[in-house]
């Protein structure tokens, strides 16, 4: 498998539908502009990339991940990571 066969993992739209971003297996982000139908900014990130998100003003693109572990109690805690990639 090439590293430009590796699939999408996520998409999502900015609040004001201008933008769209692509996140996928091999690490990279692409920022669309959708007014422009051009792919406008990319970027690299360590590992597959599974969750993006603008915040709602939407001039910041969000990723970030879940981390599932246990606290030695057998109960399961969730851990959210959050990166800011780019503002727009």
């Amino acid at each position: 498998e090439t590293e430009s066969s590796k699939g999408i993992n996520t998409v999502c739209f900015s609040e004001n539908g201008y933008y769209m971003a692509s996140g996928g297996e091999n690490g990279k982000v692409k920022l669309w502009d959708l007014r422009k139908l051009e792919a406008i900014k990319e970027f690299s990130a360590a590992g597959a990339v599974n969750c993006l998100d603008f915040d709602h003003s939407g001039t910041i693109l969000i990723r970030w991940t879940l981390h599932h572990h246990w606290n030695g109690l057998s109960s399961r805690v969730v851990t959210k990571r959050i990166f800011a990639i780019a503002r727009i």
